[in-house]
Order: C-alpha cells, then structure tokens, then sequence
C-alpha cells in the first residue's frame, strides 16, 4: 500500500515539475540571448565532468559482459562479469583457482588485499517480455552455463597490473 502511495506522490511532483518547465519555456522565449550563454556555459560544464568521470573504465574486452577498472580513495579497483559456456561445477572450480592464483600473486607483491571475491550461479532459463505498443511478446530461453563475477579491491598493484593479471588468471574461464 504505501508504495502505491509513494507511487502517486512522483506522480504529482512530476506534474508539478513539468508545469514548473512550461513556465520556464516562456522566460527562455523571453530572454533568449541570455539563456543560450548560460546553456552553453552548462554544456561545457557537463562535458569536463564527464571527462573526471571516465576514470572509471569500463572496457568491452571479447567475453566479458561487464570489465571494469578504477581507482578508488587509493585502492585499486577490478570487477568483471561474464557468461561462461562451462557447466556450474567445472565454472566454479576454474574460478577457484583462479581467485586462490590472484590472491597468491596479491601476497607475493606484498599487497593489502581489501577484499578479492567472486560467485558463480547457473544460468538456466530466462523468460524475457518485451513490447512495442501491441502484444507483448515473451520469449523463453534455456542456457547452459553459468554467470560468474569477481571483483577486488586492493592496495598495492596499479590499475593496469591488476587489470592484466586478472585478464591472464582468468583465461581459462570460457
């Protein structure tokens, strides 16, 4: 009940939001020089801060659903997630060992490990809806093959040789 309640309360203020727009729309109309400076001051902000952003990286390397890297407050951050073809039990312990060699190479370089954890899950079946206005289509897939994801974040290593050794323990995860 009560998010049918916060449901209807968005409602309303996106209402009120729209009519605050429209009368926006009329001052920008109004004073048209003045707000076309200020748009453009707005859009270059917007892109510097987009630029900061992007020093999280994710990358689409072939394989990987997801691969992202970044440093965060002095940590150096690594995750990934990917589709493997490989049945639950030959995915998890190919992801075993895989952790057990990064935390072995993470001690050997004298890192501080902050956390470096995985999960595999099996994939199984998937019922997707998805409509353009008329019927809604379902379409069902079954799959074999797990999900498997992994992230780290440690002191010590750089971004990049986290990155490559992480690309290079787990290459026999396909």
């Amino acid at each position: 009940m009560s998010e049918l309640h916060e449901h209807e309360h968005e409602h309303e203020h996106e209402h009120e939001h729209e009519h605050e727009h429209e009368h926006h729309h009329h001052d920008h109309d109004h004073e048209h020089e003045h707000h076309h400076e200020h748009h453009h001051e707005h859009d270059h902000h917007h892109d510097h801060h987009h630029h900061d952003h992007d020093h999280e990286h994710e990358e689409s390397i072939p394989g990987y659903k997801i691969f992202e890297s970044h440093v965060h407050e002095g940590a150096t951050v690594c995750s990934f997630e990917k589709n493997s073809k490989m049945h639950y039990e030959d995915a998890a312990a190919v992801m075993e060992q895989s952790i057990q060699n990064v935390k072995e190479w993470l001690n050997s370089e004298g890192a501080v490990i902050g956390h470096v954890k995985g999960y595999v899950k099996e994939t199984q079946r998937t019922r997707a809806f998805s409509t353009v206005g008329a019927e809604l289509n379902v379409t069902d897939k079954v799959e074999d093959g797990s999900v498997c994801a992994f992230a780290a974040i440690v002191f010590g290593p750089t971004e990049d040789e986290l990155k490559a050794k992480v690309l290079e323990l787990f290459a026999g995860l396909v």
